[in-house]
């Protein structure tokens, strides 16, 4: 069953693009017949569709300009206590590799020149679709900068390796740099100080909490979750303390519909809430271990509404409360 384009992929950064397709004059019908499954093919189109309907060469620039940090959850979090800019962006890019496995970015150096080329490698092709996304990520990099520092932060320069649009005011304006085109790849170039900028919420306490918890639900790597059990709890050790835990978000995600979700995990002998309760007992303990974890953080980082929910549920598998738990742990 075809899903809705503003559920594929990223769901928040689709209903971005949905939102802004509309202020840029798409008519809902054909927002309607732009679906797909979950593959980057059909990402891809879809993004191409919503270039050729809005005509608006700065459409990916607006779409970044709505990018929030709060969006991706503990990543981002972690991103916003990092001490300054460049320690944030080492930051998402390594952690973002461990939760993937994949490699989404290089940090370069260049001693000589004084600067650091962030090169963005996770969109491939040269299409409308891909050249929209490409822009549209690079914009979110440096909205996030700006963001977490308070700063306007401005790049030494800008590159993409696919040719440039007929009108780049938006993006000239918008990254307020020289933007240049047919380059070798797709990166941001900084100078040094510009990323020696601190980070006004800098917490270097709240930073071992998120790494701890980041490196908890990382788990296998997607590599490794080869059966549909597999793929699952991946899934919702990614979900964990960032998005909804939902049986059907969690479906479209995997490309199918709830019911077939369901109807497949049953022919296993298991089940969804069977698999998420499994994920959130194996961290509950890990995260126990740590004293500075506070109850209710323990609660947030596995995705319980409160500590009291959580408490019931510890109860549940173990017969102990998780604060006594803690002391044998």
């Amino acid at each position: 069953m075809a899903q809705p384009a503003a559920n594929l992929g990223s769901p928040i950064v689709f209903a971005r693009a949905v939102q802004a397709a509309r202020e840029a004059g798409m008519d809902a019908v054909s927002l309607r017949e732009l679906c797909g499954d979950e593959s980057w093919p059909q990402r891809r189109r879809i993004w191409g569709g919503i270039m050729r309907a809005v005509r608006v060469d700065g459409f990916p620039i607006r779409v970044a300009q709505r990018y929030s940090v709060g969006e991706i959850g503990p990543l981002g979090m972690l991103a916003q206590v990092a001490p300054d800019l460049y320690s944030a962006f080492v930051r998402l890019n390594d952690h973002q590799r461990v939760l993937t496995g994949a490699e989404i970015g290089r940090i370069r150096d260049d001693e000589e020149r004084g600067t650091t080329f962030l090169e963005h490698m996770a969109v491939e092709g040269n299409d409308l679709g891909a050249r929209c996304r490409r822009e549209m990520m690079l914009a979110s990099a440096l909205k996030f900068a700006r963001d977490v520092s308070g700063v306007w932060i401005r790049p030494r320069g800008v590159y993409f390796s696919h040719a440039a649009p007929r009108d780049p005011r938006e993006h000239e304006a918008f990254f307020d740099s020289e933007v240049h085109f047919d380059y070798g790849c797709d990166g941001l170039e900084f100078d040094r100080d510009t990323l020696a900028i601190p980070i006004p919420g800098a917490d270097a306490g709240l930073s071992q909490l998120l790494i701890a918890h980041l490196r908890a639900i990382a788990g296998d790597p997607p590599a490794a979750a080869e059966t549909l059990e597999g793929r699952v709890r991946h899934a919702i050790c990614r979900r964990l303390g960032n998005q909804t835990l939902a049986m059907d978000a969690l479906a479209q995600e995997l490309g199918m519909s709830p019911r077939t979700l369901r109807r497949r995990l049953l022919e296993h002998r298991t089940s969804y809430h069977h698999i998420l309760d499994g994920v959130r007992r194996e961290l509950a303990d890990e995260l126990l271990r740590d004293a500075d974890h506070k109850l209710s953080e323990v609660a947030f980082l596995l995705g319980f509404s409160d500590a009291s929910a959580f408490h019931r549920a510890y109860v549940r598998w173990t017969g102990a409360t998780p604060a006594s738990r803690r002391d044998v742990l």
